[in-house]
């Protein structure tokens, strides 16, 4: 009798534990990307989830819990790793979530490859995720999502992908690294699968180590990867405006060298308000800046002189040490406006000399092609006498009735041509037999 009340005790406790925490997720099997839930209620449902301890969780799971009621916490569980993962017994108030094991497949539709972030970053760089999607299914859709945050940007769509008998989309995600304590967020990939489902995908998590730029360097010292492109005209007209063009392209930096110091210098040259314009772009290597300093100037005496050196300095992240941009100092050429124009004259008359050669040269080749391909089509003397005077009138030869004065006239024109005498003599025999 007391086995029995015994029995009947335990299984009442029991069935009251599962009215309080809702129904417990049973142990179950799950390939990567698929979700689970657990349904949690008891007296004082917030209240008590409140104090759970989800850590356990969050190591192995992403948890979403924004799926609740007046009552109810729907708890959304979804791998982050395949493996056998062992959840513990949760507990906290009425709400419990039993101990269990989760058995996690890799997904054989989906496979990923990140590429993350270096474990050591500098503070105000930009953190990048690379994510290489290969779906054998080519028709499921597939996206990355982040969070919308002022200092993250990331492509929803594949920046480059490829269809045919499967899917392979390339994504990317980075993250200004802005403040002392940063939390860095990484990217989500999604697939939709045939059943309307979506399975998720999340970055391996690491570990990152932030660095300040050490306090011997100014605050403003820039951290990135930069190239650049100056352009400085060697020539230049006496008072006239011209312009100094710099492009510097900064690859995931932290921000912008500012140049226009360095550019209103130098002696006999006066500077006008420089014009900075910026563009950003997102690749497979992460976000570029591209910035285009014109820095208008005119030089007031005429002679010769030298641009200034301009350096960049700027804390390579991959390195960690000091990297410079030097654009060494350049000679210039300052002439009077009536030495241009002069210039300008004499390039223009040369030109239509040449233009004038080029037509006459054009004119005599077509000329001879026509000749030639009018005496390769006929074998009979007096045709290819007429081909001649014809050709000849048009080389300036005039009109000569006999052979003799043709070819004299030719010969006069464009020297001796021997060849042309063993036609002639031909043509003769064959005429006047």
């Amino acid at each position: 009798m007391q086995f029995r009340l015994g029995l009947i005790t335990l299984a009442s406790f029991w069935f009251s534990l599962l009215l309080a925490g809702g129904a417990l997720a049973q142990n179950q099997n799950l390939i990567l990307g698929e979700s689970f839930t657990i349904n949690l209620r008891s007296d004082d449902t917030f209240g008590d989830y409140k104090k759970l301890d989800l850590i356990a969780l969050k190591r192995y799971f992403e948890l979403d819990d924004s799926a609740q009621t007046s009552n109810r916490i729907r708890l959304r569980l979804t791998p982050k790793q395949v493996g056998d993962i062992e959840i513990p017994l949760i507990t906290s108030g009425g709400l419990s979530i039993p101990a269990q094991t989760i058995k996690v497949k890799p997904n054989e539709l989906v496979n990923i490859e990140w590429q993350l972030p270096r474990s050591n970053l500098w503070q105000g760089e930009w953190a990048v995720w690379r994510a290489k999607v290969t779906v054998s299914d080519p028709g499921l859709p597939v996206e990355m999502e982040g969070q919308q945050n002022e200092g993250i940007v990331f492509s929803t769509q594949p920046i480059q992908q490829t269809l045919d008998e499967q899917r392979t989309a390339e994504f990317v995600q980075v993250q200004k690294l802005s403040g002392s304590n940063i939390q860095l967020n990484p990217p989500v990939v999604r697939v939709q699968n045939r059943q309307g489902l979506r399975w998720q995908f999340f970055a391996p998590e690491t570990e990152y180590q932030i660095q300040s730029i050490p306090s011997y360097l100014p605050p403003s010292m820039p951290v990135g990867e930069f190239r650049w492109q100056v352009k400085r005209p060697f020539w230049n007209r006496t008072g006239a405006l011209s312009n100094i063009e710099i492009e510097i392209v900064g690859l995931n930096a932290s921000r912008r060298p500012d140049l226009r110091d360095q550019l209103a210098s130098g002696e006999g040259i006066s500077w006008l308000t420089a014009q900075r314009s910026t563009n950003e772009n997102l690749s497979l290597n992460g976000r570029s800046e591209i910035q285009i300093l014109r820095q208008p100037y005119r030089i007031n005496s005429t002679g010769w002189g030298y641009y200034d050196e301009i350096r960049v300095q700027y804390i390579d992240p991959k390195t960690g040490k000091l990297a410079d941009l030097i654009q060494p100092a350049e000679f210039y050429i300052a002439l009077p406006a009536w030495v241009y124009w002069l210039a300008y004259g004499v390039l223009i008359m040369v030109g239509f000399w040449m233009a004038i050669r080029l037509v006459r040269i054009v004119k005599v080749s077509f000329y001879r092609f026509r000749r030639d391909r009018a005496l390769a089509q006929t074998t009979d003397p007096l045709a290819r006498w007429q081909i001649y005077q014809i050709w000849g009138q048009a080389r300036g030869l005039g009109q000569p009735q006999t052979h003799q004065a043709w070819l004299s006239a030719y010969e006069a024109k464009f020297g001796m041509n021997s060849a042309l005498r063993a036609e002639f003599e031909h043509l003769d025999r064959q005429l006047y037999r």
